[in-house]
């Protein structure tokens, strides 16, 4: 039996109009990593008979309950890799302009979107068939962008789905023919209350803080609902140069952030807003 090498391993996404209800897929993802995948739930009754009757090994077990989450991470670029589509789910709302080029523009919406049936196949195993398993009810809990000197950005971003399929051989879903990375020299300085900042790293976080709520009836997860405030963070890390950022966080200064990443020769832009951003914490150690 041939071995299961991880090689080619990809995600592919469709955008569901009913929670829980497949769809087919439209866009592939390559993968970096991926923990992906349905586990279950073995309860034992709470009897005291054991499984003879006479000894001291507990009895049936029975299966409580189905989850199925992961985290995956992915090189994030301006166009090929499904950056988009993950960007609605995390955020809520996208507005597309223009004829080619266009402008994708996402922001935060009062409400997330139905959910995403996914395709994860996980690698070749010697021929042009994948074990594929498919996700239903997906919904993006968390999700960041990281972007350190000398790197391409990634995307992390954690899937809570509501169940999956059996898993089967299937042929690996097409990948798009370009793909433009967002790399660590794309990026410009950061811009807020006025004055601009060079970045030495980059980290953008998404907290979607979706639960996972259990009842009756069903092995598998209730749609999750959103219950709690998100939490979107910019964290950044500067060569020091002047105490402005410093006096700005005493101050409670809020005001709106931006930075751009662009790609000169391909003519691709990805700009990142803030709004009303307040500085939290900052760090000047010296060791």
């Amino acid at each position: 039996m041939a071995i299961r090498t991880g090689l080619n391993t990809r995600i592919a996404f469709g955008e569901e109009s009913a929670y829980g209800t497949e769809v087919a897929r439209t866009v592939t993802q390559r993968l970096i990593s991926t923990t992906l995948q349905r586990k279950v739930t073995l309860e034992p009754l709470p009897d005291l008979v054991s499984i003879s009757g006479t000894g001291r090994v507990r009895g049936v077990k029975f299966q409580s309950m189905e989850r199925v989450s992961g985290e995956q991470r992915a090189v994030a670029c301006y166009e090929g890799n499904a950056l988009g589509i993950l960007l609605k789910h995390a955020l809520g709302s996208v507005a597309t302009t223009g004829v080619g080029p266009y402008v994708h523009t996402h922001t935060v919406g009062d409400a997330l979107p139905t959910g995403l049936s996914s395709e994860l196949q996980r690698g070749m195993d010697g021929s042009a068939a994948s074990t594929a398993e498919e996700f239903l009810g997906g919904r993006v809990s968390k999700l960041s962008l990281e972007c350190d000197p000398g790197k391409a950005m990634e995307v992390i971003y954690t899937l809570l789905c509501k169940t999956g399929n059996a898993r089967a051989s299937q042929s690996l879903p097409a990948l798009s023919a370009t793909q433009y990375p967002v790399l660590h020299h794309h990026a410009g300085t950061v811009s807020w209350n006025g004055n601009t900042y060079t970045l030495a790293k980059f980290g953008l976080s998404i907290d979607n803080k979706l639960p996972e709520i259990h009842e009756l009836g069903s092995q598998t997860i209730t749609e999750p609902p959103i219950v709690d405030f998100a939490d979107i963070y910019l964290e950044a890390e500067i060569i020091s140069r002047n105490d402005t950022a410093y006096t700005d966080q005493l101050l409670g200064t809020q005001a709106d952030l931006t930075i751009t990443f662009t790609d000169t020769v391909n003519t691709k832009t990805m700009a990142i807003t803030l709004h009303n951003a307040v500085m939290e914490e900052s760090n000047e150690a010296i060791s």
